[in-house]
């Protein structure tokens, strides 16, 4: 309707766009997007904790509660960073921003079994050397 189509034909017409790979290609990108951007960071989640743990105003309960979510998650952080550095160097992905990870997973997602066990099996090759 708001593209123009009549009410009796929108759905078939929409149906049919569907069927098109850059159209849902496009869903797809945008709902990724969409999903990224609602979606709050850990340094985000960490700054909330610590101003709401902070604010004066707040009541007390809330605070406290901050504090412990906050510490919690800390204590988390830190098990993890240990954990990495006892097993050696961290994975060579860990570097990766959560966009590079995204476009790597939608990458994977488009081989077949036999591309990703061929890239599996040299990736495996070279880590041996």
């Amino acid at each position: 309707m708001k593209a123009g189509y009549s009410s009796k034909s929108a759905r078939s017409i929409g149906q049919r766009l569907l069927t098109y790979v850059d159209i849902w290609e496009y869903l797809a990108q945008r709902n990724a997007q969409i999903i990224a951007e609602n979606t709050a960071t850990l340094e985000e989640i960490y700054s909330f904790w610590t101003v709401t743990m902070r604010d004066q105003a707040s009541k007390p309960a809330d605070r406290l509660k901050a504090s412990e979510l906050l510490s919690k998650a800390l204590i988390v952080e830190r098990t993890r960073k240990e954990n990495s550095d006892q097993s050696g160097a961290g994975h060579e992905f860990d570097g990766w921003s959560d966009e590079e990870l995204r476009g790597a997973v939608h990458l994977m997602e488009d081989l077949s079994d036999e591309e990703f066990n061929a890239i599996m099996d040299a990736y495996n090759r070279k880590k041996r050397r």
